[in-house]
């Protein structure tokens, strides 16, 4: 019988965008996510942090899009009840990295993203004015 280990939270994080996520934009869109070593490093220096969840600065769409998801509607939501990170991702990027599993449960509300079921929400962030 094959030995079964726990995994880290950020193994499940892993594990759980290559189940439910897709490519938002791109020649892949709508494949489902790979992710590379490099997200999947930014990913365990995130999550798997001994003080606790810390994220690494200046993380970039669509691995941004896929991490809000998790806190949404994935197993950061479940478990953890962490609120959804700010990070920076637009509506749009959002809910194309949305599977369809994921669909069956999110619902966009204007410039919201919301899981009725887990009652979690995530909103865009309002664009910055430029200075003149």
């Amino acid at each position: 019988m094959p030995l079964i280990r726990d995994q880290t939270r950020g193994q499940c994080a892993v594990n759980w965008i290559e189940q439910y996520c897709l490519v938002p934009t791109g020649l892949r869109k709508g494949d489902p996510v790979k992710l590379t070593l490099a997200e999947k490093e930014t990913i365990y220096r995130s999550y798997d942090n001994p003080n606790g969840l810390q994220y690494v600065p200046n993380i970039e769409q669509p691995l941004s899009a896929y991490l809000v998801l998790l806190h949404i509607c994935g197993v950061e939501a479940i478990k953890h009840t962490a609120a959804p990170p700010e990070l920076h991702t637009d509506i749009f990027t959002l809910w194309g990295a949305a599977g369809p599993t994921l669909r069956q449960y999110l619902k966009r509300q204007g410039q919201c993203v919301v899981c009725p079921q887990l009652d979690t929400r995530w909103q865009a962030a309002a664009p910055s004015r430029l200075a003149m």
